[in-house]
C-alpha cells in the first residue's frame, strides 16, 4: 500500500485529499468533515459545467477532469476523491476503472471514485443484493441500476 501521507502539513498529518465536487451539491464538505478521520484533511475544487442537464453536466465533469485536477497546482495532495456517483453511471464501471488507472499512472495518486468506493464496501460487506432509491431523473437513475448490475 502507498504512503500517501503528508506529514509537513500540521493540519494533515495523515494526508490531503483533493475534494471534487459537484458544483452545486451542498452537502459533500459537510459529509467529508464528519467521516475523515483525525488527520486527514482536505482541499476542494468544484466540478463545473454550464450544461442545461445533469446528464451533460455529468458528461462535462469527466470531459475536464484533468483541468479541475490542475487546480490543486503544487498543493501536497496524496489523492483524489471524485464525490460524483453519477458521473460513473454513466460510464460505467470499466471505463471508471481506466479513468482512475490513467490519472495515477499520470499524476502519481490515486483517483478515488464515489461509486467505486462504495462498490469497495458492498464488496468487503459481502453484498448480493442492494436496494436502490435515486434522486435522478429517468435516464440516470437507468444508467446508475446498470452500473450496479454490472
Amino acid at each position: 500500500m502507498n504512503d500517501y501521507s503528508s506529514p509537513s502539513l500540521e493540519y494533515a498529518p495523515r494526508g490531503l485529499i483533493g475534494l471534487l465536487t459537484p458544483q452545486a451539491n451542498t452537502t459533500v464538505e459537510p459529509e467529508v468533515a464528519i467521516l475523515a478521520p483525525p488527520g486527514v484533511g482536505w482541499i476542494n475544487a468544484r466540478l463545473t459545467s454550464p450544461a442545461g442537464t445533469i446528464e451533460a453536466r455529468l458528461t462535462d465533469y469527466l470531459g475536464c477532469l484533468d483541468e479541475t485536477l490542475d487546480r490543486f497546482a503544487n498543493a501536497p495532495i496524496g489523492a483524489y476523491a471524485f464525490a460524483c456517483t453519477g458521473a460513473s453511471y454513466l460510464i460505467g464501471p470499466e471505463a471508471e476503472d481506466a479513468l482512475a488507472a490513467r490519472i495515477e499512472a499520470e499524476r502519481g495518486r490515486p483517483l478515488i471514485t464515489a461509486a467505486r468506493a462504495v462498490a469497495d464496501a458492498l464488496d468487503a460487506l459481502g453484498a448480493r443484493r442492494i436496494a436502490l432509491v435515486s434522486p435522478y431523473p429517468a435516464g440516470l437513475t437507468e444508467a446508475s441500476t446498470g452500473y450496479w448490475r454490472e
